[in-house]
């Protein structure tokens, strides 16, 4: 088995570019502090920022690269996440 350890995709985006059937995406979608969001704790594993879309915005414009033809994402958002806009954006 191999580890990657990279922020978002990082080096993987050319190797799974158009690759990708089922992506499950569980971001850190809290909304929280910047305080929070710049920690170093547990925190950083719910801690999304203003509106909870710190990771999320940053995530949605790699989506559509990464999905084969019949790919399917599947991303855990909240109501603070403003999901519609979020959906949009990945439309």
């Amino acid at each position: 088995a191999h580890v990657v350890v990279c922020d978002l995709l990082g080096g993987m985006r050319q190797r799974l570019r158009g690759r990708v059937d089922v992506l499950v995406f569980n971001p850190p979608y809290v909304p929280s502090d910047d305080a929070e969001l710049r920690g170093d704790g547990i925190e950083r594993a719910w801690a999304g920022g203003e509106r909870g879309r710190a990771v999320i915005d940053r995530f949605v414009p790699l989506v559509d690269a990464l999905l084969s033809p019949r790919g399917t994402l599947y991303l855990l958002l909240e109501r603070a996440n403003e999901p519609a806009d979020v959906v949009a954006l990945v439309a």
